[in-house]
């Protein structure tokens, strides 16, 4: 019975892994490796070594840290303002409970956008500022989805040897 309550509940972490890249502020990597580390544990650590999960761990702080420092050095290497970057954040929020994906996309921009008009008065300015905080999150994004599939691969690797 644990066996099944530790898969459940590890299909259920790596999912809501995967659904974090849309939802702001919802743990995507950590989530994932939550889910491997709970099997690793349950398991007694007999299919997935405990040095992959070091591995996987590192992995984990590394993508989470790259994803943190990314948004903001992004923004602020085209001479955008903390509150454009503070308003791409709650755009991206606002933006995803209201139209999900797309809303998410748009809203980052807009609220970038937005930001950097309130600070700078500057359109073009704030223009490259919100198209560079798209770029970022986006490719943020995919390099979250790479990482998060590798480390699922890992993991899948890990029960089928």
């Amino acid at each position: 019975m644990i066996e099944v309550v530790a898969i459940l509940a590890t299909i259920i972490l790596i999912l809501a892994g995967f659904a974090g890249l849309f939802v702001p502020y919802l743990p995507d990597a950590p989530l994932v490796f939550g889910g491997i580390l709970l099997f690793a544990i349950a398991d007694g650590f007999g299919h997935v070594h405990p040095v992959t999960i070091v591995v996987l761990g590192l992995i984990t702080l590394f993508v989470t840290v790259i994803d943190l420092v990314a948004a903001e050095l992004g923004v602020k290497k085209l001479g955008g303002s903390t509150l454009a970057m503070v308003l791409s954040i709650a755009g991206g929020i606002v933006g995803v409970i209201g139209w999900n994906i797309a809303g998410l996309i748009a809203g980052t921009f807009l609220g970038a956008l937005l930001g950097e008009l309130i600070k700078t008065g500057d359109i073009k300015q704030s223009i490259k500022v919100s198209v560079g905080s798209l770029l970022g999150f986006l490719a943020g994004t995919l390099f979250k989805v790479i990482v998060m599939v590798i480390m699922v691969g890992v993991f899948v690797g890990a029960l089928i040897v």
